[in-house]
């Protein structure tokens, strides 16, 4: 009699011991899954803040170099879903007016710096040039290989005929 309260009291033990690790693995899966959550919903809460402060950004590069070319208003997003690693905006000079044409900034990738670049270009989809936009990008940018440049360029014009 003693003996089976014991192992009925030691099931109830190993049931509840059991119990108390599944609600601590619960408790730990939904902290990880709502930071996540958290970190999701604000990515895509301030998207048009980022994208405005990218903007006026590159905008200032731009004319630190006297350049009269300027970023004008982001394009449609469907362009900017195609193209997953840059974003699309419209190409406008100093005064404002809309130029034929659009900007593609991005990361570039060489000789394993990354630094932001842009890509112009024109109408028919094809790149006129990159523009580096900070001083270290623009000693690799004049050093990259045809071929480095060559693949950009095919991923770019790539993604603008989509």
């Amino acid at each position: 009699m003693i003996k089976e309260k014991i192992l009925v009291f030691k099931n109830i033990i190993a049931k509840n011991q059991l119990f108390v690790l599944l609600k601590d693995k619960l408790i730990f899966s939904a902290w990880i899954l709502g930071i996540i959550l958290l970190a999701g919903i604000s990515w895509h809460l301030t998207q048009n803040a980022r994208v405005h402060f990218l903007r006026i950004a590159v905008n200032q590069v731009l004319e630190l170099y006297s350049d009269n070319l300027r970023v004008g208003e982001l394009m449609d997003t469907s362009i900017n879903l195609q193209s997953g690693t840059g974003t699309y905006f419209y190409l406008t000079n100093t005064e404002g007016t809309f130029m034929s044409g659009s900007v593609y900034i991005f990361s570039f990738m060489a000789e394993a710096v990354s630094f932001p670049c842009a890509a112009i270009i024109d109408r028919d989809g094809r790149v006129r040039e990159y523009i580096a936009l900070n001083p270290q990008g623009k000693s690799y940018l004049l050093e990259a290989s045809s071929g480095l440049l060559a693949m950009y360029t095919r991923r770019i014009e790539g993604n603008n005929n989509e």
